[in-house]
């Protein structure tokens, strides 16, 4: 499989939507599904579809919080596509956008086991815990790697 990956725009916030509520179905990944919040989301975040092919299987996203510092704030994949090595890929290729940051951070929801064991796999620590973070009821771990920024 020869993953690609390309930067959203707001003409693909349909594609993200639908990417985002695939992902949904269970208490450890609140989705962003709504029109308005899809469109503050692509505005606000850099948004990567996950490509196999031309056919969107997922998406990779962060936002840059300050100099020095972002937060990755989605990783979706669709559900025929799990369990092939696609979220791996999608943190390699991540991780390489995001070497100009001495800071990168995030929160999982502490049940998303397969998502807390790749964030360690890459090197992140688990910083803290945030109760009902997202509104939801539902804690979540924060994550975060610290690292000597690279120029690209």
């Amino acid at each position: 499989m020869a993953l690609t990956f390309r930067k959203a725009t707001m003409k693909d916030w349909r594609t993200v939507s639908v990417l985002e509520e695939s992902a949904s179905g269970s208490n450890t990944y609140v989705p962003i599904t709504a029109e308005a919040e899809v469109k503050g989301y692509v505005r606000k975040s850099r948004i990567f579809l996950i490509l196999d092919g031309r056919k969107p299987v997922g998406t990779v996203s962060y936002e840059v919080k300050a100099p020095g510092h972002a937060h990755i704030d989605g990783l979706t994949v669709a559900p025929g596509h799990q369990r092939q090595g696609i979220a791996s890929k999608a943190m390699a290729f991540l991780m390489k956008e995001l070497e100009p940051f001495p800071r990168v951070d995030l929160v999982v929801h502490p049940h998303n086991t397969v998502a807390v064991r790749l964030y360690l796999k890459y090197g992140f620590h688990i910083e803290g815990w945030k109760e009902n973070h997202f509104g939801d009821g539902e804690p979540r771990i924060v994550l975060v790697k610290e690292q000597k920024p690279r120029k690209r």
